[in-house]
């Protein structure tokens, strides 16, 4: 039986603003290194053989976090970045709109098949993530991972574990330091646990004490 523990990073200003961030290296804000806090708290009795993490800062401050409490140290991966949004990222959606409306509606009518100048398809990024995990997974030694990643890439990771059609991708809501959690056995992979943000409701001085073991 093989984990996996995907957590989304904390929040940044630019989540708190509803700009595009995609692969524009973000770090958290206040809340977010409180949320971190409080995922690490709700994990910290899990026993892993890895914690490993996008390398943009606000997934890295997430694991960092994370790390600290299993006396561990993450390993950085770019495979593991957040889908690029190209010329659209610092923007937000209404900006995208008066700035570039052709290719905004273009995006809007065919998501899948339009690329955004400078930016990466859903399929490119899908593939790139999903092959990184599989490498990850395919390791012996390897029972139970935390995965600290984006919003959009942990849907189209999780899309193609479940055989889900990326078009339904954004029916699959992720809040900002939730929880996912993905088994392996002998089938193909279930999905246990989806944007579980209870953590958030405790207060750092109450720590998240009375979770059942994960």
């Amino acid at each position: 039986m093989k984990m996996l523990y995907l957590v989304r990073h904390g929040e940044t200003s630019w989540n708190a603003e509803g700009r595009f961030q995609g692969a524009t290296d973000v770090g958290l804000n206040a809340n977010g290194r409180r949320q971190g806090a409080l995922i690490a708290e709700r994990l910290k009795g899990l026993k892993v053989d890895g914690i490993y993490s996008s390398d943009l800062g606000r997934c890295r401050q997430t694991a960092e976090i994370i790390a600290e409490k299993h006396h561990m140290k993450p390993a950085y991966s770019q495979a593991l970045r957040e889908i690029c949004y190209g010329r659209w990222e610092g923007l937000t959606r209404e900006e995208v709109k008066t700035k570039y409306p052709q290719e905004y509606s273009t995006y809007i009518e065919n998501p899948l098949g339009t690329r955004i100048k400078g930016a990466e398809t859903y399929y490119e990024a899908q593939d790139r993530v999903v092959a990184e995990v599989n490498k990850l997974i395919e390791q012996r030694e390897v029972e139970k991972l935390i995965l600290v990643m984006h919003g959009a890439i942990i849907r189209l990771l999780v899309a193609q574990f479940l055989s889900i059609k990326l078009e339904y991708r954004n029916r699959l809501d992720i809040h900002n330091a939730s929880l996912q959690i993905i088994r392996y056995g002998d089938k193909e992979p279930s999905l246990t646990l989806w944007n579980d943000t209870s953590h958030l409701n405790y207060t750092l001085e109450e720590g998240v004490l009375d979770y059942p073991p994960l």
